[in-house]
């Protein structure tokens, strides 16, 4: 069957999840606020604390989350990043079990908006009576101290004042689950920074943001694509980073792009890509980031597990 990209999933020309093949499976805080990320060792390396997005597997979780997730710690994983928070109580045990931690969770934009009617029709809507305060109990139950959204779908973004508006949600929330212990964290891709006005959307939201609520995961390949340099922004964000989420981008790529509208052959492998990792990540660690997360929307590569298992061999060859 046909796997999802991610421009069909925000085109919505399919209406629920596609299977996505599998073959080869195998067994910096805040604070400000006090919510503080796992200790590390000062001698331990990204590779000690690595993260993965579960989203490109989110039919194999339905399926068979057990064999799943014991492929990721096998290829390397050490953390996850969920993103259907209502799930939580089933595959955080299965996590664990497995020796990895379940560190933090995406949500959709509804939840924070109240705009549900795209999502919807992708069969992404919340159970019924399952609210933002319902998302920040199930993380502080379940150990998850860290919430990020996982995209805003174009129905939460017509107008620069709309993102703005957003923002100020955000921040509204934001208290809501720091009361809890949980961060709250915005993730962004290319369309925050297209020109609006005299400005980008991204920099509006940013003067808006209260730093003590709403940190920020920044994805290095999505910035990429709008045709920015991800080791300006890093430090441009300063203190205000929480993590970092990584995908590589074929090398000739056209850039300054802020649809999802990217060939499907535009993501590839870390290290095989345009960015540069070595420097991104070195950055990282200067500024005291532990989470650097791993988002291989797709791949090239029959074997799934075998993609996860040589992005994780390349940040553990950085020895970063």
């Amino acid at each position: 069957m046909k796997k999802l990209s991610r421009k069909e999933f925000i085109s919505l020309s399919l209406g629920s999840a596609i299977a996505i093949p599998l073959t080869g499976l195998t067994a910096g805080g805040n604070k400000r606020t006090g919510i503080l990320p796992a200790s590390v060792n000062a001698s331990e390396t990204y590779a000690s604390t690595i993260g993965f997005q579960v989203f490109a597997f989110r039919d194999m979780l339905i399926w068979d989350a057990p064999t799943l997730f014991k492929s990721f710690a096998g290829a390397g994983v050490k953390s996850i990043e969920f993103f259907n928070p209502a799930t939580l109580n089933q595959y955080v045990p299965i996590v664990k079990d497995n020796g990895m931690v379940p560190l933090c969770t995406h949500f959709m934009p509804g939840y924070v908006t109240g705009n549900w009617e795209t999502a919807r029709k992708m069969n992404m809507a919340p159970p019924e009576n399952y609210s933002f305060q319902n998302v920040v109990d199930d993380c502080a139950r379940n150990g998850i101290r860290y919430m990020g959204n996982a995209i805003l779908l174009e129905e939460d973004r017509p107008t620069l004042d709309d993102y703005k508006r957003v923002a100020e949600k955000f921040n509204k929330c934001g208290e809501i689950s720091r009361s809890a212990g949980v961060q709250l964290y915005y993730h962004n891709h290319s369309f925050e920074f297209e020109p609006m006005q005299g400005t980008t959307p991204y920099e509006e939201m940013l003067k808006i943001f209260d730093k003590d609520l709403v940190r920020l995961e920044i994805d290095v390949f999505w910035l990429t694509v709008a045709g920015l340099d991800p080791l300006a922004w890093m430090k441009k964000l300063g203190d205000g980073l929480l993590f970092l989420h990584m995908k590589d981008l074929k090398k000739g790529s056209k850039t300054g792009i802020y649809t999802f509208d990217i060939p499907e052959d535009s993501f590839v492998e870390l290290g095989t890509g345009m960015l540069d990792y070595r420097a991104i990540l070195t950055e990282a660690r200067r500024k005291g980031i532990i989470y650097a997360i791993i988002d291989q929307d797709s791949t090239q590569m029959t074997d799934k597990i075998a993609s996860v298992r040589q992005n994780c061999e390349y940040i553990k060859s950085l020895a970063i």
